[in-house]
């Protein structure tokens, strides 16, 4: 946090240091190992290893974005979908809270200095989207409308989700809900 190194990525997914002085490239990654960064926006990198699917990179991860007291890291993707984790997230597949508001890519997504908001922006649909960050890793959308994972946070929050659980996509990708409220039935596909 002494402002005397930089990270990027650059577009090829190259994982880049430089040091702010010289304005050379540290090519060396050990010389950085051990600094504290003030933020995280790359996709890539040890605190991000887990944000990708279990089986595969960071393919359609356009964005990433460390809160600014370090305890969750958003993303968007190239599906509209915004992801909250843990961080540093570095178990291939983590778990995380998904939330939708674009219609496709998400391009940027950053949070409020406060951490009492998060942004996102399109970038075929062009919304600018507000969101309200609340504590335990939870977003509003401005208007107050709860997201599609509001009761599996709560039950995460009171311990109900065991830990060692296989990733939630798999499981949705097994399972089929029909219905509303009292009515819903699942139908699985294992």
């Amino acid at each position: 946090t002494d402002s005397k190194q930089l990270l990027s990525d650059d577009r090829g997914k190259n994982h880049m240091f430089w040091d702010v002085e010289s304005t050379k490239e540290i090519l060396v990654a050990a010389e950085v190992r051990d600094v504290e960064w003030s933020t995280w926006t790359s996709t890539m990198g040890w605190p991000a290893l887990g944000i990708a699917p279990k089986f595969s990179g960071p393919v359609g991860i356009n964005s990433a974005c460390r809160s600014a007291f370090g305890d969750t890291l958003a993303t968007g993707d190239d599906w509209g979908t915004i992801k909250l984790f843990r961080f540093p997230c570095i178990t291939p597949g983590a778990r995380c809270k998904r939330y939708g508001g674009h219609s496709s890519r998400v391009g940027k997504i950053r949070f409020s200095f406060e951490e009492k908001t998060m942004v996102s922006t399109g970038l075929v649909d062009g919304l600018v989207i507000q969101w309200r960050y609340m504590s335990a890793g939870k977003l509003l959308e401005a208007e107050g409308v709860p997201s599609d994972d509001e009761e599996e946070m709560e039950m995460e929050v009171r311990g109900a989700i065991n830990e060692a659980k296989e990733d939630s996509d798999v499981e949705r990708e097994l399972s089929t809900k029909f219905g509303r409220g009292d009515s819903q039935m699942t139908m699985d596909k294992a």
